[in-house]
């Protein structure tokens, strides 16, 4: 903090309403002129010195620590909220598939907390954040897969490749007819109408072709997402099977958590990537402080519900019950 700054919070601080009123007030009360002077002149050097005093120093930094723990728990929070969005977001089977691999990092959690080994030859902390990073990219790509099917889901109700096919059809018949009307000349009017359908049937046509192009991207995208959620999930069960063997090799977990967090650099950075472009923007990088972890269990009560069952499927159900 710099010496202005100390200055501006001193002048805010009990420390100096006690200064003005032992000083100042008490000699403003006395009625004396000289009393009032004296008073002043204290409180002028409590200016001096106030601010550099180990009593103010402390408060400050007590009030410093105050804020920033204050600031990271508003911030776990917030972060907190925003996990709980993308996690209900998803359909019921891609929470599903969340929880199962939840599931085994608490698993990976406990061995870590209850192995006096590996407690010992490892930063548990550091590792366990590390772990939450991972669930972290692992619910992204989830949300990654779920924006992307619904975007493809609209698409492919409108057929682009069908209306793609058609319209260079329709473009030519209209040609043609623009070409008959301005050899007969008899109908400007109606003429003037037909070319301007043309040319917006031909930007038609070529919206309809870049939103063509954009949905193989969209097709490949979904594929790599769930390419890496598959990625991610085998890292998740190759560290869960290394702290197994933790005790006899106790840099061996250590390695591959290191390594996986690094393998995952890039699709992170496709992430952000995918977020500038279609999806939503407003998503915040994972917290680095490993101090303070933000782990990745969700409640029990926000999850979606299953879904409904349809008609043809309730009878098999009841069959089997029987």
């Amino acid at each position: 903090m710099s010496g202005l700054e100390r200055l501006k919070a001193f002048a805010k601080s009990p420390h100096h309403a006690w200064l003005a009123l032992a000083t100042v007030g008490v000699g403003i009360a006395t009625a004396e002129p000289l009393y009032a002077i004296i008073g002043t002149a204290v409180y002028a050097l409590g200016w001096v010195f106030g601010p550099d005093s180990s009593l103010f120093k402390k408060w400050l930094q007590k009030k410093q620590t105050i804020h920033t723990e204050a600031q990271a728990t508003q911030e776990k929070h917030d972060f907190a909220q925003q996990r709980m969005k993308l996690y209900r977001s998803l359909s019921h089977p891609l929470q599903v598939n969340y929880d199962t691999l939840s599931g085994l990092a608490a698993e990976i959690e406990r061995d870590l907390r209850e192995n006096p080994n590996a407690a010992q030859a490892l930063a548990v902390d550091t590792q366990l954040h590390q772990l939450d990073a991972l669930m972290w990219t692992y619910l992204r790509l989830l949300h990654t897969e779920e924006t992307i099917r619904n975007h493809l889901n609209r698409e492919r109700h409108e057929d682009l490749p069908t209306r793609i096919r058609e319209m260079p059809e329709e473009i030519a018949e209209l040609e043609q007819e623009i070409t008959g009307l301005e050899t007969d000349g008899h109908k400007p009017g109606l003429l003037e109408t037909k070319r301007r359908l043309l040319d917006s049937q031909r930007e038609r046509l070529a919206m309809l072709e870049k939103r063509a192009v954009k949905l193989e991207e969209s097709e490949a995208n979904l594929e790599l997402a769930e390419s890496e959620q598959r990625r991610v999930v085998g890292l998740i069960k190759l560290l869960a099977g290394e702290l197994k063997t933790a005790s006899q090799d106790a840099g061996s977990f250590s390695r591959h958590i290191d390594s996986s967090a690094n393998q995952l650099g890039q699709t992170n950075e496709w992430l952000a990537q995918l977020d500038e472009l279609e999806l939503d923007d407003g998503i915040e990088a994972f917290p680095q402080d490993a101090a303070r972890r933000v782990g990745f269990s969700i409640p029990s009560g926000n999850r979606n519900p299953p879904p409904i069952p349809t008609d043809r499927s309730q009878p098999r159900r009841s069959k089997e019950r029987e």
